[in-house]
């Protein structure tokens, strides 16, 4: 939003001197009219947002009408919808939470409120199995699961460029103790949608590997009854192996990691994966 405020009141400022140049020059006696807010808008801006320099305070204008008590919506650089809110004063509102036509809106310091990102549909865990049944997957599993840990940017840097820089949603991640880890995750492809499993799995695992991982070569497996295309990249004496399946809009992701030596002990628990009952 800053970018598009500070374009319009650069234009603005613009307008208003080459309005008054013309204006000087018309006619020396002739006074202008007075713009609204201090000197912040004008009588014919069209829409947008205008800031007071003197109080910083942001307003918002459509048709040259000051807009009061409005949620207003617009469109953020990665295409998500954010919200700003002004009130009966037209004055956008900061730090604050409001509730306006019964949905609760938590407005941030710079006025946003950015809708919650909806990823894929999370399985649920009761004693150690865990169930999906969006992409029909159950696992029983010894170890400690963790289901809260964050990583939904943990790849929509402009490093991940390749594949789309996604959005991630964790679904679980379990400790399988002496033989290592094992996380599954999904990754919104929603700006390559187009790109299919084995594509993926070896570009992702290109873009991941760092400076000495060796990549093998990518080969489907079956998994679940499901296809799947499985990588591993070595580092050292680490493994990470990935196995990956597009559903709809999403990259299912079942990664295991540790040392070589383990890789079998590792594979044995993924083989577990059965269909939902």
């Amino acid at each position: 939003m800053k970018i598009r405020k500070t374009l319009l009141l650069m234009g603005l400022t613009a307008a208003l001197v080459c309005s008054n140049v013309f204006a000087a020059l018309a006619d020396e006696d002739v006074d202008e009219n007075p713009p609204a807010d201090e000197g912040t808008a004008v009588e014919d801006l069209n829409s947008g947002w205008v800031q007071n320099e003197k109080t910083g305070i942001w307003t918002y204008y459509r048709n040259g009408e000051l807009v009061r008590n409005e949620v207003i919506k617009e469109v953020n650089d990665r295409g998500g919808d954010v919200y700003y809110y002004v009130d009966e004063n037209g004055v956008m509102v900061t730090n604050t939470k409001k509730v306006i036509n019964d949905v609760e809106y938590d407005f941030d310091e710079e006025g946003a409120y950015v809708l919650p990102y909806k990823g894929a549909p999370t399985g649920t865990t009761s004693g150690k199995t865990f169930r999906n049944t969006w992409f029909n997957m159950m696992l029983s599993f010894l170890g400690t699961e963790d289901r809260e840990a964050e990583m939904e940017d943990n790849f929509t840097g402009d490093d991940y460029a390749a594949i789309g820089s996604p959005k991630s949603t964790l679904d679980i991640y379990i400790d399988l103790g002496d033989i290592g880890e094992m996380q599954i995750y999904y990754l919104d492809l929603e700006k390559v949608p187009n790109m299919d499993a084995a594509t993926f799995a070896t570009t992702f695992a290109n873009l991941e590997k760092g400076k000495n991982g060796v990549v093998g070569a990518a080969e489907n497996v079956t998994i679940g009854g499901q296809s799947y295309v499985k990588i591993s990249t070595t580092k050292k004496k680490n493994v990470i192996t990935r196995y990956c399946r597009k559903q709809g809009p999403f990259m299912v992701i079942i990664e295991t990691s540790g040392y070589v030596g383990d890789e079998g002990a590792r594979a044995s628990v993924v083989n577990d994966i059965t269909p939902v009952q």
